[in-house]
């Protein structure tokens, strides 16, 4: 599910899928460069995709979170209305 949320002051985009074979996601690691879970071995990616999503989030004065609660991941991306490169 994707749901987009404006506020006064950025928008939210929120996405929210089911984890693969009760895989769960570490926070902690999930945005680092080149960082691949267990469950995508064999499976194509260098582990850039969400390390450069929120690089660019950064960079436009917004963020990226995620949150599991038991088999379901909420990725959280929030940019500023009034965002500009730094």
């Amino acid at each position: 599910m994707i749901t987009i949320e404006e506020m006064n002051s950025g928008i939210a985009f929120t996405i929210q899928n089911k984890s693969h074979h009760g895989q769960t996601l570490d926070p902690s690691l999930i945005f680092k460069k080149y960082y691949r879970g267990t469950e995508s071995l064999g499976s194509q990616g260098f582990g850039l995709g969400l390390y450069l999503v929120n690089w660019i989030a950064n960079r436009l004065g917004g963020s990226i979170s995620l949150t599991t609660h038991h088999e379901t991941n909420s990725f959280c991306l929030w940019i500023p209305k009034n965002s500009s490169l730094a």
